[in-house]
């Protein structure tokens, strides 16, 4: 059986902020020449819901991947102000520098993110080509619209199946009138075309951007959808409306790996464990 990885604190500036990171690596004489950097996203640090980032981190560790993962800027340990996910590249591009700096046999560098991180990792591509592939999660397309959709085709049917939502009826718990509301409200919202000036910068703009990413980014890409979960929900629908999106997952390169029981976080043991086996599988192809 291999080690257990060791586990590097990295301190790094990034526009004058000092932010900090871990970088796990396995025995030295295993060590591949491509490391991964996972980013967080959403309000989170860089150990990750159910500590699966670092179970990430340390699989891939094993397996001779030095990852490094980090918080970005207002974020867990590191200085700041943290920006939004849309403004982040800044704090990606000196975390590259870093794992550069202290892993510098690495020749290939792989970026992981999970929600609003994996459109950050898009976002990223638009400017920079060193990248040579990217794995992501459950990518953060939200739009009032399309939230209102996924609500409509996947959540009201499967409330019906659950014995939760009987038990409330049988109780008496259970309000029609307002359950009503909430289903003709998501109908109304479902048929919006997001249109206005406010609505266009969060549809088309940072999602447009994100395609042009993916569009940018010459090397392969891991689509990881997870079965039980809007975000994912919402992806798969924007992929099978917009013809640029659906090219996206059928371009050569592309490998789309669906986890039918996991949810956004992989919150189950076997659902991480299969993240994990996934995600080293697709960097054992790597060209």
């Amino acid at each position: 059986m291999s080690p257990a990885p060791t586990r590097q604190v990295v301190t790094f500036d990034c526009q004058g902020a000092d932010l900090i990171g871990i970088l796990h690596r396995g025995d030295a004489g295993s060590s591949k020449r491509t490391g991964v950097l996972i980013i967080v996203g959403g309000p989170q640090y860089r150990v990750g819901s159910h500590r699966h980032f670092v179970q990430l981190a340390d699989a891939l560790a094993q397996a001779g991947y030095p990852a490094f993962r980090f918080d970005v800027r207002g974020m867990g340990d590191s200085d700041g102000e943290f920006p939004g996910f849309e403004g982040i590249e800044a704090d990606i591009g000196a975390a590259l520098e870093a794992l550069r700096l202290h892993a510098p046999e690495l020749s290939r560098l792989v970026l992981f993110g999970l929600c609003d991180a994996a459109s950050a990792s898009l976002l990223y591509c638009r400017g920079n080509r060193q990248i040579s592939g990217l794995m992501l999660a459950n990518p953060w397309v939200r739009t009032a619209a399309g939230e209102a959709k996924a609500f409509v085709q996947h959540y009201y049917w499967r409330r019906f199946l659950q014995p939760g939502f009987w038990a409330k009826v049988v109780s008496g718990k259970f309000s029609p009138l307002s359950s009503l509301r909430s289903l003709l409200g998501h109908l109304s919202a479902s048929r919006s075309t997001d249109s206005g000036p406010a609505a266009m910068t969060q549809s088309t703009g940072f999602i447009d951007q994100m395609l042009d990413g993916a569009e940018r980014h010459p090397g392969p890409i891991l689509w990881v959808i997870s079965g039980n979960d809007l975000t994912a929900r919402e992806f798969e629908a924007l992929c099978h409306t917009r013809s640029g999106w659906n090219r996206q997952l059928k371009r050569p390169g592309a490998t789309v790996l669906k986890l039918s029981g996991a949810d956004h976080t992989f919150s189950r043991p076997d659902d991480a464990q299969q993240l994990c086996a996934g995600a080293l599988h697709w960097l054992e192809q790597l060209p």
